[in-house]
């Protein structure tokens, strides 16, 4: 991995598109492969539940994690006493013992369902903020109801959808330069992605953002609050012609009513709030009311930690 970046880093500004274009194929294949139509239509059909038909949807699909810890998951296998695994038949989390991350760090392939997703599994470490980064594993499956809930409840409650052309700012760092001044962003043709430096973004680099979401059509954006709040307020300093967009849909960081308010005047459309983990253990997105409607569990294989405040999470929506 470390070559590929060396390669792409040292690479004309054409090929490094190229790159980005190619891994873009596999990743569109990854995230809206086979079951993400299927996923999606699921999750849309659970929109019309009554709250007893969640509170049931919540109760199997907490009895089936339960019971793929005690069966399949080599940790709580072997550490739950028949005691503990009679409680978890039952669906009774008081009765379970609260899981401290010490004890992952160093042992997370303990924590992995066994004999289930194939070769095509997928780790992805944590931000690290409350401490280590720890790393948690997804089966292709499990990624594709991952997208397929941000798809049905967070881009279309927005208006939108991961089809049409969007914007990214996120982690990524595209530009290997940090003092370019033009060449801020990459783009993703395989899924009309558009990927922002959030490291180059300035005053003097404002405009070249604007230009990419003109040149590349782009009808929505999604990625860091604070990259697109800093954006919005460099457009208006400059009093930047910005062209029309559908939604923002803002995660990793919190949208402030200030910031809100600046991002809306400056792109002239609704700004949505989206709150998620890397662990796919909780998701919560704003409807058109301004409300954040916190989603069940996705993920799962693994992560029992997770359990307590998820699986008890009020289901509004």
């Amino acid at each position: 991995m470390k070559a590929v970046e060396e390669f792409y880093n040292h690479s004309p500004l054409w090929f490094q598109n190229q790159m980005v274009s190619l891994y873009g194929v596999f990743w569109q294949w990854l995230r809206f492969g086979g079951g993400f139509k299927k996923f999606c239509g699921q999750i849309s059909e659970r929109e019309n539940y009554s709250l007893p038909q969640w509170h049931e949807y919540q109760h199997q699909r907490l009895l089936q994690l339960l019971k793929i810890c005690s069966e399949e998951v080599p940790f709580y296998r072997e550490h739950w006493n028949s005691r503990i695994k009679q409680s978890a038949s039952e669906g009774d989390l008081a009765a379970i013992p609260l899981l401290e991350k010490n004890l992952i760090r160093g042992a997370e392939t303990l924590f992995v369902r066994e004999g289930h997703g194939g070769i095509f599994r997928q780790t992805f470490k944590t931000s690290g903020t409350t401490g280590t980064p720890i790393s948690t594993t997804f089966t292709l499956s499990e990624i594709r109801e991952s997208m397929a809930l941000r798809e049905v409840r967070s881009a279309n409650w927005a208006g939108v959808s991961f089809t049409q052309p969007r914007a990214t700012f996120s982690g990524r760092i595209i530009e290997p330069n940090p003092d370019e001044t033009r060449h801020v962003y990459r783009y993703n043709s395989a899924e009309k992605q558009v990927y922002f430096s959030a490291y180059h973004l300035n005053p003097s680099t404002a405009r070249h953002y604007v230009d990419a979401i003109r040149k590349h059509k782009v009808v929505w954006m999604t990625g860091y609050a604070v990259s697109f709040y800093l954006l919005a307020r460099h457009i208006l300093e400059q009093k930047i012609d910005v062209p029309p967009l559908k939604a923002i849909i803002t995660t990793s960081e919190k949208l402030t009513p200030e910031m809100r308010i600046m991002m809306e005047r400056t792109y002239g459309c609704r700004v949505f709030e989206e709150y998620s983990t890397v662990e796919s253990a909780l998701f919560a997105s704003e409807c058109e009311k301004g409300r954040l409607h916190v989603r069940l569990l996705v993920n799962l294989v693994k992560w029992a930690r997770w359990l307590p405040p998820v699986c008890s999470a009020h289901i509004n929506r």
